[in-house]
């Protein structure tokens, strides 16, 4: 049981690793920015920044921007 939560676990720390990677290039970064939770009390402050700022408009080196279909509101409701 141990080795399934385990698995689980890991799984779950790189999808959200990678939803982190996929934020800092909305922001025209490099996603090894991503590090920078692993700092205590320095990553509550980051994961504030990376939920409420807004990513570049437009064309940046990591690509064209993905559609956003979807309101918060609507994501909520």
């Amino acid at each position: 049981m141990n080795i399934f939560t385990l698995l689980i676990n890991a799984a779950g720390a790189l999808f959200v690793f990678a939803l982190h990677v996929r934020r800092w290039h909305d922001f025209g970064q490099s996603g090894w920015w991503s590090l920078v939770l692993l700092i205590p009390m320095v990553n509550f402050f980051v994961e504030l920044y990376l939920i409420f700022a807004r990513g570049n408009e437009g064309k940046n080196e990591f690509g064209e921007p993905l559609p956003s279909n979807i309101s918060f509101l609507d994501a909520i409701l």
